[in-house]
């Protein structure tokens, strides 16, 4: 969906560029965007870093301490990453909650992101989840 967005929004297109850095590595990975497809190739990812990063929270860990993974953040800024967003959040309890949360100082450590001052500032985390959680508050 959001090649999609991206691909037919005549202010998006060419502008912005959105990757998928999952575990798998597909047997033709895609070198640039497609109005179906994202950029899946991880030389191309790490050569120029897309403005949407999609991964999931076990891989970012990854390409937060692999050397082959280091060019991917070169060009970030404390401004650079302005939002997070975890989805499935309901999975993220006791130990892997906590992992999450070392997760996220890392990243923002990494980054040298503020941590936030008021509404807005800093990196702002979102968690989503299609499944109803319990003693949510």
């Amino acid at each position: 969906r959001i090649a999609k967005i991206i691909h037919d929004t005549p202010a998006l297109r060419g502008k912005v560029s959105a990757g998928l850095y999952v575990g798998e590595r597909e047997k033709a990975p895609h070198t640039t965007m497609g109005r179906e497809y994202l950029v899946t190739d991880r030389e191309t990812l790490r050569e120029r870093p897309p403005h949407i990063l999609l991964t999931n929270y076990k891989m970012l860990d990854f390409l937060m301490i692999r050397s082959a993974d280091r060019r991917l953040w070169r060009h970030n800024r404390p401004s650079t990453l302005r939002h997070l967003v975890v989805d499935e959040l309901h999975t993220f309890d006791g130990p892997q909650g906590t992992e999450l949360a070392c997760l996220i100082r890392q990243l923002r450590e990494r980054l040298q992101v503020p941590r936030q001052e008021s509404p807005g500032d800093g990196l702002i985390c979102v968690g989503t989840s299609a499944t109803p959680m319990r003693n949510a508050t």
